[in-house]
């Protein structure tokens, strides 16, 4: 149980965070959801959804510190710091002219960049905590090549290595932790893919389906909850797909 431990999770409002903070809110813990924008949609989730008492809302946009640090002032502390926001293009990386400066830097100052402003302005409640735990959601795609934005790959790839690097210089207080998703289902990625794409990423995994919302959250239950010796790993939750 997560009883008395305070999970601050970023891109609250996406499928991942949501399933997460639902399943952590079971286990005890108080959810502090951050979101950069629909601040409402946000608040109606955590008071029609969440089971337990204390939970929050907070304004923060991972691109900008001065709202990171923000909320930092406005909690008490933070035990468990789960990076889910993150952003990407649907484009091929074959077509090298449609991945544009604008596009790169955007893709990356959210993924990478954000995630490491993230993880420093949290850092110090998390290391008072003497438990923390960082959780980067990463991906498949920063693996080795893929068919996925290579912005996108490249950046994941950058917090794996931020996770290995963190979790020696912020250890023994706090663990840090990637897991690496490969497909998934419809709408969790933040992208919309056609049901034939969707067919296809399923007939190439050795597993035979996509990934859920729901088996990331289970698998970040995990490791808050009784995976306790084990830090700067990249936790693949792909079905294979990259064997």
């Amino acid at each position: 149980m997560l009883t008395d431990k305070t999970a601050v999770i970023t891109g609250g409002n996406g499928r991942v965070a949501r399933a997460t903070a639902t399943a952590l809110a079971k286990q005890g813990a108080k959810i502090v959801l951050l979101v950069r924008d629909r601040l409402e949609e946000a608040k109606a989730f955590v008071d029609s959804v969440l089971s337990g008492s204390g939970h929050r809302v907070l304004l923060a946009d991972v691109t900008d510190t001065a709202t990171l640090r923000s909320a930092v002032s406005q909690i008490s502390h933070c035990d468990i710091l789960i990076n889910c926001a993150g952003r990407t293009e649907m484009i091929s990386p074959s077509h090298l002219h449609q991945l544009t400066d604008d596009i790169f830097d955007n893709i990356v100052s959210v993924n990478l960049k954000g995630t490491y402003a993230t993880i420093r302005e949290f850092s110090d409640l998390l290391k008072v905590s003497g438990d923390g735990l960082i959780i980067n959601l990463t991906s498949a795609a920063g693996l080795g090549a893929s068919t996925s934005n290579l912005a996108y790959g490249a950046s994941k790839a950058g917090v794996d290595l931020l996770t290995k690097s963190l979790a020696v210089s912020l250890a023994p207080a706090v663990r840090v932790i990637s897991i690496a998703p490969g497909y998934l289902e419809q709408g969790v990625s933040g992208t919309n893919v056609t049901p034939e794409r969707q067919a296809w990423m399923a007939s190439i995994t050795p597993m035979g389906r996509v990934g859920t919302a729901q088996e990331i959250a289970d698998t970040i239950v995990a490791y808050t909850t009784v995976i306790k010796f084990t830090t700067g790993a990249v936790v693949v939750l792909d079905g294979g797909r990259t064997l």
